[in-house]
């Protein structure tokens, strides 16, 4: 920093240029010698160069998935730069994004080395997600970004008719149909089924065994269905189906019925 040159000599100074961010940098450095009144400037400038890595991908679609199912993704971050660099994952604030687990969430790579990342999804809620976690470099202003989209649906079930029909029943008589449901989807589902127009303004007429359960994946379930009409009328009706943690009436298939009363009369109109 300080000494003193010979005529017709020259000494050598080192600077050393050591950044702690990745940026443009300039300044100036002086040279006071004794006897001059001015300062001889020294412009100093450099480019400091961060930490470079790179993502195995950009985009994961991942589809529809079903709710509550659990699937594993793998995602590799690799150190593309010529120091070691540490990294820490950014989580967004999204509804989605705490449907995703990482492991591990920070780490260091030396130069050239890799980490692979395990990703974890499964989701409560329904809906279409598009979610993009990023990996801040220590040093680095840029991050590595990835994004994770796709469409949380609920389980698949049908019935293996599209209408129940009773058609004409008699009056306060016992009428009788058997209906299958079936899961199609690859998670279990919790059913319960009712008829919501059934009793509003007289008695329950109808009667469904089982109203609720459970379906394992590919599981089918008989359901009776037991109409005693008390009422001479028109039925155009539904059966519903709730799922638990889903929503409700996800299904609803139509019951029609007409009851009727024996059309009596005397033949005689005296004794």
């Amino acid at each position: 920093l300080s000494g003193e040159i010979w005529a017709n000599s020259e000494i050598e100074v080192t600077i050393t240029f050591r950044p702690d961010t990745a940026a443009e940098y300039a300044c100036s450095a002086f040279l006071d010698v004794i006897g001059r009144d001015e300062r001889l400037p020294l412009w100093l400038t450099g480019n400091g160069i961060g930490p470079k890595g790179m993502l195995s991908y950009d985009v994961l679609d991942i589809g529809d998935v079903f709710i509550n199912s659990r699937h594993r993704y793998e995602l590799v971050v690799t150190n593309k730069g010529d120091i070691p660099a540490a990294w820490r994952l950014r989580q967004p604030t999204t509804p989605f994004a705490p449907k995703f687990t990482f492991e591990p969430t920070s780490g260091s790579l030396a130069v050239g080395a890799t980490q692979e990342l395990t990703i974890d999804f499964c989701s409560d809620i329904l809906g279409e997600f598009s979610e993009q976690f990023s990996i801040e470099l220590q040093g680095s202003d840029e991050l590595l970004t990835c994004q994770f989209k796709g469409h949380v649906v609920g389980p698949t079930f049908h019935f293996d008719v599209d209408v129940i029909d009773f058609g004409v029943v008699s009056y306060e008589f016992s009428h009788h149909k058997t209906i299958t449901l079936y899961n199609t989807a690859d998670i279990a589902m919790k059913y319960t089924l009712s008829v919501p127009q059934d009793g509003t303004f007289v008695k329950k007429e109808f009667q469904v065994t089982p109203d609720a359960g459970e379906l394992q994946p590919g599981d089918s379930c008989d359901i009776e269905i037991v109409l005693v009409s008390s009422t001479v009328k028109t039925y155009d009706y539904y059966l519903t189906v709730d799922v638990e943690g889903v929503g409700q009436a996800l299904l609803s298939i139509p019951i029609v019925a007409e009851c009727r009363v024996p059309d009596v009369r005397i033949e005689g109109p005296s004794l």
